[in-house]
């Protein structure tokens, strides 16, 4: 047996104690099989179908990684592990699953479970009389002789089908009754949610209801706690009748509720599962420079160098805090805005503490208004117990080390929208100071005719030798001498905060009256660092926060969307267009672009076409190609129906569909549309949010990366106007540094915490009561949860399965098909080519390859010094020596070898769909909103470096195709899949364009008729997009597979970009005066 099945799933296999359990593994897989001389080697390439020595096995583990399918199944029974039967498991099991539930939710810590000197022996003896006494009740079989369910087992199955399912309480009540009926007469089983609720009670965690006043001034807890009016503002704590303004006593305005975290903190180490998860940042940390988890990070080091009595001890758990707002109805036109507040564990594996299950929600904040600046308040509760876990830590029982230890925590940082940034921070993100990075040094300008901020100058960023600081027309028409400020500390920001006066609630009217004429200069107090500060964060009061590297996360989600939502807005002049007749006053005002200034033409405005607009025949093309765009199987959601091509508008999308569009498809979408400068600054944009989004980022390159999305900006400040650079178009600038600090983006977005929004909106049953609803559902998926880790076999609780997941079988040697089989019969010239690619591609045959070989080239010495002589020689007779080589009836080799060396039968198996290696492939015929039969191969090919050249060589070579048929071969015992594509020519049917790879899929196929099928396992999903209706050309463009950040491997380098990745940029002195009208399309009357 193995002991340790789930750590190949989280260890990095550059680690050493990956090579340890690598090698542990091979030695107990030779001992359980009898030390043979081979065993099945179950890493990516092999998958179980190869025989290796054991030194091999050992090295492809530690070098390709185990197969994803046989790393995920619970036994390896071809490594001879024992699969138990689940009907197997005995009523005793089912008393320990039972006994060690109760035990954990009894008794929170090992001492607890031993009496103390303050308790006496009566106590004691009650306490276990009634643990002995809860755990009876719970075994009790359902009715007397059920084989399969206790009342315990029941009751938490029954209840998990409640909460995974959304039922009412009143059908889940007809339901118990109806169930209650169904059985025998001795059954056991309640009838009603009510007695369910009681009987489960022992493992609800709850939570607080604290009061607060309805101004958000205070909390009526600690010394407030009596008070009926508050402190500050006088409001009553209680209601009030509408008609007769009497106070209801004992019916509070507004609710906080709290989740208490050190109870939480500590369950979570009661599971021994949870408990071993959570120290495996410990010994995963990467060593070859690249950041794939937060552990990766400076932020990480710097913690572990400054406390390093903290980081000493594995379980000591850091945090990240999110929250934002959310409309907990379905009416859009509701104003109602709830604030949950989560946490999440970057102790865990990077594609667990991400995952919904993991999210923790700790704090309810009622609305229907948002607390804004007065969140501190609300955070209180939450910050109490962040102090004590820092300080003192509790003390928590281990269940994996069966220890008890004292338990710390810390949190690392916030991750918030912009607006929720500056609620927590306590900065402005709005007017002269809105950025909180550069804070009092931010670039601003007032806009008269836009009425608005710009925050341009991003040249100061530059190098002070960098020839854009000396371009005058292209930006402002003077010389950038400024230079980069200091960005300050957490350290500086507290010492300049210490004697700062919080004011908080909404009692008074303190809004600012609007300037419509506010000036750069207009006010004295501008160069003081506190003007920017609405209040000292509550934060502050956690004695390391003021330590930190990076305390409050931009959220590249939101500036990615509003960015992407700007540009497209912009170009099409709609929707949130930034040009129009303000932004070209503005442009008249600042004495810039003189060509695009509006003209008076009669009684209207005339604006000059510019550089950053399509053109009406653009716009047309531009939505032609967003509309007709097929992504894969679950990569986005349909676009073109956010499209209308008759208005040549976009709108509708998701911020999901934003990020699409910059990560991919925008600039696919502006190919050979607007002029080559404005074009090439929105692809520089679209490939630093490309690069910034990737799994595995490396920390030098990101420097790099720092340095090109700065001169990004400063081209977009050449054709842009300057309307267009709202703040969040600034933002940017600081996103590579915080990666650089923090680790990857999708730790640190608001992406889960979005769709975990959604999850609390799905729990609201009673419009009266949405925070209730939340909170009484929150409990029960909570208890569920809990009840589950330790009830795997009483409730037989099955994970959800995984859309694009190949299950193992032994029928087919890899993937699964996912549509209905059609028999087909091949002819002897197919069986002989599809045959012979599936010898020639098999890793099995490796080592009969290279035999064969060999035995040619000692036959005839001419093919020793002619390889393309000897590899046509090898692909003609390999199939033929085959199978004289390994006879069917050998007693020497595998059946899986034999039958191979075999061949297969006429007749096969034709299927439409097949999922292999987490993709989804689609034959072309198959008519679907997502795209799905694009194919690409990197096959190892005789090449010659010129038509001269007689000498060849072997190289890897793309190829680029159309799925046509998948067809199972009948190998007699089982079944192997290959791909017949209709592939590009690589001479004239594949180019390079601006950094594009284009291919012509409507080509002949004389070339590949030889040779049109790949093993399945070989195909890598790519997807295209048509120039036009009348071109033949396609952009090639790769997806990430579904799940892209939660994917359970290693081989997250592999670059799913299909960007250019270098784009030139015009520097050239010559160029200074330029024009900025477009002369091959109409301007706009207005």
């Amino acid at each position: 047996m193995f002991f340790f099945p789930v750590l190949f799933l989280f260890n990095h296999r550059s680690s050493s104690e990956y090579e340890q359990r690598a090698l542990h593994f091979v030695k107990t897989a030779e001992k359980n099989l009898g030390y043979p001389a081979m065993i099945l080697c179950p890493c990516k390439d092999c998958r179980n179908v190869s025989h290796q020595d054991s030194t091999t096995v050992f090295e492809h583990l530690v070098i390709k990684g185990m197969d994803s399918k046989y790393k995920k199944r619970s036994h390896w029974t071809k490594h001879g592990d024992q699969i138990v039967n689940a009907e197997s498991v005995d009523h005793e099991t089912t008393m320990d699953e039972a006994y060690n539930l109760y035990r954990a939710a009894y008794f929170m810590d090992e001492d607890s479970v031993r009496p103390t000197n303050s308790m006496d022996e009566a106590t004691v003896q009650r306490q276990d009389d009634q643990f002995m006494k809860n755990l009876e009740d719970a075994e009790t079989p359902l009715y007397p002789g059920c084989p399969n369910y206790t009342k315990l087992s029941a009751i938490v199955a029954l209840y998990r089908l409640k909460s995974k399912s959304g039922l009412s309480d009143t059908h889940f009540n007809e339901l118990s009754e109806t169930i209650h009926g169904l059985l025998p007469k001795e059954n056991i089983l309640l009838k009603s949610l009510y007695s369910i609720k009681k009987f489960l009670k022992i493992f609800d965690m709850g939570f607080e209801k604290i009061h607060a006043c309805e101004n958000d001034c205070c909390l009526f807890r600690k010394e407030y706690k009596a008070l009926d009016n508050c402190p500050k503002c006088g409001a009553s704590r209680w209601k009030k009748n509408k008609r007769t303004k009497e106070i209801r006593k004992g019916v509070p305005v507004k609710v906080l509720r709290y989740f208490p975290i050190i109870p939480r903190f500590r369950r979570m180490f009661r599971s021994a599962q949870m408990a071993e998860d959570l120290r495996w940042h410990f010994s995963n940390k990467s060593t070859d420079g690249k950041m794939r988890h937060p552990v990766d990070s400076l932020a990480w080091d710097m913690v572990n160098d400054k406390w390093p009595s903290f980081a000493a001890d594995p379980r000591n758990l850091r945090l990240g805090l999110a929250t934002d707002g959310f409309n907990p109805f379905s009416i859009l036109s509701s104003k109602y805005s709830c604030w949950p507040v989560m946490l999440v564990t970057y102790n865990l594996p990077h594609m667990l503490c991400m995952k919904k299950e993991n999210i923790m929600l700790t704090l309810l904040i009622p609305g229907p208004k948002q607390p804004g600046n007065d969140i501190d308040i609300y955070l209180q509760p939450l910050v109490d117990a962040l102090q004590l876990l820092w300080q003192n830590g509790v003390e928590a029982y281990d269940a994996f080390s069966k220890s008890t230890f004292n338990l710390k925590a810390m949190l690392m940082w916030t991750i918030n929208d912009f607006p929720a940034y500056g609620n927590l921070a306590g900065c402005c993100t709005k007017g002269k100071k809105a950025c909180p990075i550069c804070g009092k040094n931010t670039h601003h300008r007032w806009l008269r005719f836009s009425k608005k901020f710009a925050y341009m100058g991003h040249r100061k960023f530059l190098t002070p030798s960098h020839p854009y600081r000396r371009k005058k027309s292209w930006f402002d028409n003077s010389v950038e001498h400024g230079s980069k400020t200091r960005i300050l500390t957490g350290r500086n920001i507290s010492l300049a905060l210490k004697d700062f006066p919080n004011d908080f609630g909404k009692g008074g009217n303190k809004k600012r009256k609007r300037n419509n004429n506010e000036d750069d200069t207009s006010d004295v107090d501008d160069q003081n660092e506190l003007s920017r500060w609405k209040k000292r964060s509550i934060f502050f009061c956690l004695p390391y926060w003021e330590e930190l590297l990076l305390r409050h996360n931009l959220d590249v989600m939101h500036i990615e969307k509003n960015i992407c939502e700007s540009i497209i807005g912009t170009m099409l002049h709609s929707g949130k267009s930034k040009d129009g007749i303000s932004a070209r006053k503005d442009l008249e005002d600042m004495g810039i672009r003189k060509d695009l200034h509006p003209q008076q033409h009669g009684s209207r405005l005339y604006l000059p076409p510019a550089p950053h607009t399509f053109s009406r025949s653009e716009k047309k093309r531009f939505c032609k190609r967003l509309y007709d765009f097929k992504g894969p199987d679950g990569y986005c959601s349909n676009i073109g129906n956010c499209i209308s091509l008759e208005d040549s508008k976009v709108m509708g999308l998701k911020s999901h569909d934003y990020h699409v569009l910059m990560q991919q498809l925008l600039p696919v979408a502006i190919r050979g549309l607007l002029p080559k400068g404005p074009r090439n600054a929105i692809l520089r944009l679209c490939t630093f949010f490309n690069r910034l989004c990737q799994r595995a980022i490396d920390r030098e390159k990101l420097l790099i990366l720092e340095n090109k999305v700065i001169e990004t900006l400063c081209q977009l400040e050449r054709f842009f106007p300057p309307s267009f650079f709202d703040i969040m178009v600034h933002l940017p600038v600081h996103l590579a540094r915080e990666a650089r600090l923090c680790g990857p983006v999708h730790f640190r977005w608001m992406y889960p915490f979005e769709r975990y929004m959604k999850t609390l909106k799905d729990y609201v049953r009673n419009p009266a009561r949405p925070e209730g609803c939340i909170a009484q559902s929150y409990l029960a998926e909570e208890c569920i949860t809990f009840c589950s880790q330790f009830l795997k076999k009483s409730i037989q609780v099955e994970e959800k399965e995984v859309r694009n997941e190949d299950f193992v079988n032994d029928v087919i040697l890899e993937g699964r098909p996912i549509s209905k089989a059609t028999s087909i019969i091949l002819t002897d010239k197919e069986i002989e080519i599809a045959h012979r690619s599936v010898l020639l591609n098999t890793a099995i045959m490796d080592p009969f390859l290279d035999m064969h070989l060999e035995e040619l080239q000692a036959k005839d010495k001419r093919l020793a010094n002619n390889e393309t002589l000897l590899w046509n020689r090898h692909t003609e007779r390999f199939a033929e020596w085959t199978k004289n080589k390994i006879p069917i009836d050998s007693k020497n080799h595998s059946n899986t070898l034999r039958w191979l060396a075999y061949g297969p039968r006429k007749s096969a198996l034709s299927v439409k769909g097949y999922i292999i290696n987490g993709q989804r492939f689609h034959t072309k015929d198959v008519d679907r909103e997502t795209q799905n039969s694009g194919v690409t191969y990197d096959a190892i090919t005789m090449c010659r470096a010129s038509a001269k050249d007689t000498a060849q060589v072997a190289d890897v070579v793309t190829y680029y195709g159309i799925l046509t048929d998948i067809i199972l071969l009948d190998y007699h015992l089982f079944y192997v899949p290959v791909f017949k594509c209709h592939w590009a020519n690589k001479g004239n049917g594949v180019k390079e364009e601006d950094g594009f790879t284009l291919v012509n899929l409507q080509q002949s196929q004389i070339s590949f008729a030889r040779d049109p099928y790949i093993l399945a396992s070989q195909a890598k999903q790519v997807f295209y997009s048509r120039e036009d209706d009348s071109s033949n050309w396609y952009v090639v463009m790769k997806a990430p597979p579904r799940g892209f950040h939660e994917l359970e491997t290693n081989d997250e380098n592999v670059d799913v970009s299909s960007l250019p990745q270098d784009i030139e940029m015009d520097n050239d002195d010559s160029t200074e005066t330029v024009s900025y009208v477009r002369e091959d399309c109409e301007g706009l009357l207005v």
